[in-house]
């Protein structure tokens, strides 16, 4: 749908501001995005009203789904470059029918796509109009890091077979005694996890110990979730390669301690700042996220409705 025509139906719709989205046009000309993606991000209008308005333009209808009903077998139907590319999501199989999902069902390039997909499987083909959320969602799961931190986790298995420690493993690679330590399982780990991290835009990580196992979880939107969760004898190796990194002392685990380090990840500098803290059951980590292209969000780009905003702005002008 082209930027100016969403727009227009937007401020007609009275969910966005006439200023907010003259806004929004020129920034979309500026950076060559669709405008949409810069309402996504910005929250600027509620995602469902979004939907249903797009909807009724397109004349598709739109599915609301919980994203964890997508399984496994159903990623494999698409392969990962086509749901980045296009934005469509696999929904539904059958023997004769696949259902896609798709952000942008006017998108010619992406029906061409979905419909080389059930020529494939000669199955018919269904569309349904999803929301970006549920795209992004999806995305999530095509991430190699689950694949890769298991991996790693049966390399160490396979040097703790061999008499070696998780202990061991990672004093020898800081030490630089092992050779090719750039490979190293727990490296992988912590060097997956900051650039999952970095791709998800998340604005922390946390590795927390429990009582039989360790987790890893990101800061989403405000939202701690749960991205990786390993044997707890990692734990202390982990921690302790962070610490490497941040120049800290490996060796204080009774008091909390602040550190940082920089790193390019995917093409761009990323800061770190990291904090220990003791807990009964081991140091917990936790590590702010600095992206440079991330930024602080202004007060347009918090997703209050154009009322609320111009409410909020009078009420800040006063005296």
């Amino acid at each position: 749908m082209e930027n100016k025509v969403l727009i227009t139906q937007l401020v007609s719709a009275g969910l966005l501001g006439e200023d907010a989205g003259r806004k929004l046009l020129q920034e979309a000309s500026l950076t060559a995005r669709p405008v949409e993606d810069l309402i996504y991000e910005r929250r600027a209008v509620p995602e469902d009203a979004l939907l249903r308005l797009k909807s009724q333009l397109l004349g598709v209808p739109f599915k609301i789904v919980d994203p964890e009903s997508i399984g496994d077998d159903l990623l494999k139907l698409i392969p990962e470059e086509m749901v980045r590319n296009y934005k469509v999501v696999p929904l539904e199989a059958s023997d004769d029918l696949f259902v896609a999902g798709m952000v942008n069902p006017d998108d010619e390039k992406a029906q061409e796509a979905l419909r080389f997909v059930g020529k494939q499987h000669k199955v018919n083909l269904g569309i349904y109009l999803v929301p970006m959320s549920l795209w992004e969602f999806v995305l999530r799961k095509y991430s190699p890091y689950r694949s890769e931190v298991e991996a790693a986790v049966r390399s160490l298995s396979a040097a703790a077979s061999k008499k070696m420690t998780f202990e061991q493993k990672i004093v020898s690679v800081e030490g630089g005694t092992t050779t090719g330590s750039e490979d190293a399982p727990i490296i992988r780990i912590v060097a997956s996890t900051l650039k999952e991290a970095v791709w998800q835009k998340a604005s922390d990580i946390h590795i927390e110990p429990q009582r039989n196992r360790m987790r890893i979880r990101f800061r989403l939107d405000g939202d701690l979730q749960e991205v990786a969760s390993m044997p707890i004898e990692l734990h202390q190796p982990i921690v302790s390669r962070i610490k490497v990194l941040s120049n800290l002392k490996i060796d204080e685990t009774r008091i909390p301690q602040d550190g940082r380090f920089r790193t390019v990840l995917m093409g761009r500098d990323i800061d770190f700042r990291v904090a220990t803290f003791p807990t009964p059951v081991g140091e917990k980590v936790a590590i702010r996220v600095l992206d440079p292209t991330v930024g602080l969000k202004g007060l347009g780009q918090l997703g209050l409705i154009s009322r609320n905003e111009v409410a909020l702005r009078q009420a800040i002008a006063k005296p």
